[in-house]
């Protein structure tokens, strides 16, 4: 009776097993040398390999692998130390697509405690990740023109602040507003409006250094941060008034909006940073100031802030 009852408890085991093994998880088994033994259904339908196309092959030199040597070499001494790794591992199927994949690899030992097998337990995240972007650009960047916006502004500003400050460096910020804005929504509806906001960008993206930040804070006002990078105000000043230019210049420039030819101008305002203590938002509300003394001056015109204007 107990022998039956042993042969039922290991029939009912072996049972869950494959059962687990068919999971909607892609698993694969290896050797302790890393060589693959078997795969289940799963591992074929996420990565299109057959298993007679990977038994045999080892999974860490594989085509399906697309991580760096030095990677495995960590997960190798996860291993060795935890016996378990968990974590997202880019991977290659069979059609060439590459995928994200979140992985639990643990250390199968024998009794004498050596590892005899390894097995990986796999999921395709590609879904995930996609909504997490679609979530962090929906938090950080503006829907229409696709710049940062002010929340990822700020984000950036206080540590280009901050690294300023550290190596004693200066830069700048633009602020700049559309002349006339609101009477070409008025006129000509929010459709049109919306077409000429993402050409601003496209011209802003267009005259700018990778190392520039440029936002759109709402309606037709833009922020743009110069990267930090001279030690002398001087420098700076005289590569933000370039900048600044080359703003105003391609913004002058005709744009076609429902078929139409439509000219615009633009008020510009500069402060520089750092500025003493004083905070991003400061700086930011400085540079705002010199732009409403280039509208004072009739528009389409360059201002730098400085203390009088308060």
């Amino acid at each position: 009776m107990a022998n039956i009852s042993q042969k039922k408890k290991a029939a009912e085991q072996l049972r869950m097993a494959a059962t687990a093994f068919e999971s909607h998880k892609g698993i694969m088994i290896t050797d302790k040398n890393f060589n693959i033994i078997q795969v289940n259904k799963a591992f074929t339908e996420i990565t299109g390999y057959s298993q007679e196309q990977v038994i045999g092959k080892n999974a860490l030199t594989s085509n399906f692998n697309q991580n760096d040597p030095l990677f495995y070499k960590n997960i190798k001494e996860q291993l060795t130390v935890n016996g378990r790794f968990e974590g997202e591992i880019w991977n290659q199927k069979e059609n060439g697509e590459i995928y994200p994949e979140w992985q639990t690899i643990t250390a199968i030992k024998n009794d004498a405690g050596e590892v005899s097998h390894f097995v990986c337990v796999f999921s395709d995240i590609t879904e995930k990740k996609l909504a997490e972007n679609t979530i962090y650009d929906m938090a950080f960047y503006d829907a229409l023109t696709k710049l940062p916006n002010r929340r990822l502004l700020l984000n950036r500003f206080d540590q280009e602040l901050a690294t300023a400050k550290r190596h004693k460096q200066f830069g700048a910020v633009i602020f700049l507003d559309l002349d006339h804005f609101k009477y070409l929504n008025d006129t000509k509806g929010h459709l049109i409006g919306d077409q000429l906001l993402v050409q601003v960008a496209n011209r802003l993206l267009s005259v700018l250094r990778e190392e520039d930040t440029p936002a759109r804070l709402g309606g037709d006002e833009f922020v743009i941060l110069l990267h930090a990078n001279t030690e002398q105000a001087n420098t700076a000043n005289e590569q933000a008034w370039t900048v600044a230019n080359k703003i105003k210049d391609a913004l002058n420039k005709p744009v076609i909006l429902d078929q139409c030819h439509h000219h615009i101008s633009t008020s510009i305002g500069i402060a520089l940073f750092p500025d003493q203590n004083k905070s991003t938002e400061v700086i930011l509300q400085q540079a705002d100031t010199a732009m409403y003394r280039a509208k004072a001056n009739g528009r389409n015109s360059i201002e730098f802030f400085n203390c009088t204007m308060n």
